[in-house]
């Protein structure tokens, strides 16, 4: 079974905030500003990583984290895994270009579609360990949906809406589809009491 976590950026911020400055309303502290938002993620990242990988007496363990929008993932499996979240943007010919190859690009490409297609290939090229080089419309989404083989490994990839706006997609090393169960979580589950 793979697990996968995901909370709302939003709760982080509020916890960060009142950790930070004993508050949980802060003039000129927004999540909308570049520098903060990075410390946000970095900050969730890590209580997610103490909280659910840490923590574990496995051997093997996996993991993978990705952001979007507002929310911070986790995916944890016994195997080889990666995981990316998209948020539907408004898609250009720039993102277009940077996402699609050559012939997956066309005039009927929708915000869903590139969600879609964007988080498969980079869940892929996290799980492969995909040389920094190869860019994402280096690849056919066609290489990167259901089982497949791909650098002489059999990865599988699965997408999915995730709360109507979003998509997220999980690609992990085997050749069988494995169960995934999303679990929504708080800083209360995080932190304790």
């Amino acid at each position: 079974m793979i697990n996968i976590y995901s909370i709302n950026i939003k709760e982080v911020e509020k916890y960060y905030q009142k950790e930070l400055f004993g508050a949980t309303t802060v003039d000129n502290f927004s999540v909308s500003e570049e520098a903060n938002k990075e410390e946000i993620k970095e900050f969730a990242k890590s209580l997610l990583i103490k909280k659910f990988v840490s923590e574990r007496t496995d051997n093997n363990i996996y993991f993978s984290t990705s952001f979007s929008g507002h929310y911070y993932l986790i995916a944890i499996y016994n195997k080889q895994i990666g995981i990316d979240i998209q948020r539907f943007v408004d898609i250009d010919v720039r993102l277009i270009n940077y996402a699609f190859d050559k012939n997956e690009r066309g005039n009927s490409i929708t915000e869903a579609d590139f969600a879609r297609v964007s988080a498969l290939k980079k869940s892929l090229m996290k799980c492969a360990k995909v040389n920094q080089e190869i860019k994402l419309n280096d690849l056919s989404s066609n290489e990167c949906d259901g089982p497949y083989i791909f650098d002489n490994e059999n990865y599988v990839s699965l997408a999915k809406i995730y709360k109507e706006h979003y998509y997220i997609a999980i690609t992990y090393k085997g050749n069988f589809i494995d169960n995934i169960e999303i679990n929504e979580i708080n800083m209360e589950e995080i932190i304790g009491d």
